[in-house]
């Protein structure tokens, strides 16, 4: 009976103790949708600034990683990714983009192409460390003069969408 009674205080607690803790969860990130009016170009862009790393490594030089998710929201074309960057605004009005890797396959290469209605998921590499809690702005450079601004969200418990003004 002890036993039982051990086991269901445990149930209890770990049930209410995840519940606590989901209640808490706050999730933040960069997210924009992209799309011209002939839907040429039709994805979206998340930046996960909370999946950073510091990789320090003594062949590749010491640096950072984000992960970049692209959606191909076309439902028959190919998106092509051509080398695109991402820039990051620090709190300390310092401005730092992505590098070109080496990498022509896997999550750390520039270039590839994201089949209709899929999601990609590529590592970013920059060339400095940093606290990803203070990037302030996001911006994707497609062409030479082309910056979009990526919106920054928080999502508590499951919420909708709120965006802050970064600016």
């Amino acid at each position: 009976m002890k036993f039982k009674m051990i086991v269901f205080v445990c149930i209890l607690f770990n049930l209410l103790g995840l519940n606590l803790y989901t209640d808490n969860i706050e999730k933040s990130y960069f997210w924009e949708s992209i799309s011209t009016p002939d839907k040429t170009l039709n994805f979206s862009v998340i930046l996960l600034h909370q999946r950073y790393n510091w990789i320090e490594s003594k062949t590749a030089g010491n640096y950072s990683t984000i992960v970049l998710s692209v959606k191909n929201k076309n439902k028959n074309k190919i998106l092509e990714w051509k080398n695109y960057k991402i820039y990051l605004l620090l709190k300390n009005n310092v401005l730092i983009r992505n590098y070109k890797t080496i990498a022509k396959k896997g999550s750390y290469a520039n270039n590839y192409k994201i089949e209709p209605n899929k999601i990609r998921y590529q590592t970013l590499c920059f060339g400095k460390k940093f606290n990803p809690d203070d990037i302030k702005i996001v911006y994707l450079k497609m062409t030479d003069s082309n910056f979009i601004k990526i919106r920054y969200f928080k999502e508590k418990n499951k919420a909708k969408r709120t965006q802050k003004d970064t600016t």
